[in-house]
């Protein structure tokens, strides 16, 4: 039987990962959960397990249905991770079958005991089943490098590690122009005004966190990746990813990103977006981003 390798993926306060991961997931060899349904799993996983410690199989899937259900159906639980714009069309979404996944899931815990590292393996591998999908290697990307340090880090202590990582100060901007953008969106005019001072230090205090987060990995089996590299230089980026990786470099498919074989276009809230532009860059234009990060 073929070793199965998981690879853990996770940026660096918001900077490139799901592109990383919606190219790289073309691979023959290498399977990806579309986007990061379960970011916040191991903190409800730690919850649920105080809350009871015997949990049975189809209680488990119960709390995974309600809590992640966008693993289920894209058009749940939406985000801003562009899962319900795929496609040519940009309206595409990505659905699968759930009773396939159940009975697989379920039946994944005759062998095995329930833990947190047994669970993410088994969503991984009964959503490989629902969609016939028959890659050896996995992808699981986390998201969140201080969720990965104090939940994850001793269950995939040995396992290869990617990290997407940007320039702090022009990164600082593109997330405070997001969350501009879905402030703007979610609240009345007043609570809008009243929260541009809270989203900066909370910025500030995520860089710091993401920082110190960040001093665990410097050691074998990591990899930083920068954003600025994959923009810039895309093919010898992903050729060096996939040696490290060891699977087969093929840019010709891992060229346009996409999901469950469908394009992937991001989101409009993020700074640059623009669905009829292909997302390599020529060159970074961040002057007017330098110039207001002093402004404050």
């Amino acid at each position: 039987m073929l070793k199965k390798n998981y690879y853990i993926l996770f940026n660096f306060s918001g900077a490139g990962s799901k592109l990383l991961q919606a190219q790289l997931g073309n691979s023959e060899s290498l399977f990806t959960l579309p986007a990061y349904p379960l970011i916040y799993f191991p903190f409800l996983f730690n919850k649920w397990k105080k809350n009871k410690q015997n949990l049975k199989p189809s209680e488990m899937f119960k709390l995974i249905e309600k809590h992640h259900a966008s693993i289920f159906d894209t058009r749940n639980i939406k985000g801003f991770n562009g899962l319900s714009n795929l496609g040519k069309n940009q309206k595409g979404f990505i659905k699968i079958p759930k009773k396939k996944f159940k009975n697989f899931f379920i039946n994944f815990f005759d062998k095995n005991k329930i833990s947190q590292k047994k669970i993410i393996e088994a969503i991984h591998e009964s959503y490989k089943f629902a969609t016939n999908d028959k890659k050896k290697n996995i992808l699981y990307h986390v998201h969140g490098i201080d969720i990965f340090k104090d939940y994850l880090l001793k269950d995939f202590v040995n396992e290869k590690k990617l990290a997407t990582i940007r320039h702090p100060t022009f990164n600082f901007w593109r997330r405070a122009y997001a969350d501009d953008k879905i402030d703007q969106d979610r609240f009345d005019q007043s609570d809008y005004e009243n929260l541009k001072n809270y989203r900066y230090i909370n910025r500030l205090r995520d860089l710091y966190i993401q920082f110190d987060s960040l001093n665990i990995f410097f050691q074998k089996n990591f990899k930083l990746i920068r954003f600025e590299d994959l923009k810039l230089n895309n093919f010898q980026t992903l050729k060096k990813i996939s040696k490290y990786l060891n699977i087969k470099f093929d840019y010709k498919k891992m060229h346009d990103p996409s999901f469950n074989n469908k394009k992937w276009f991001g989101s409009k809230i993020y700074k640059g977006h623009n669905k009829k532009k292909n997302f390599i860059n020529k060159n970074f234009n961040s002057k007017k981003d330098l110039d207001q990060f002093f402004n404050y």
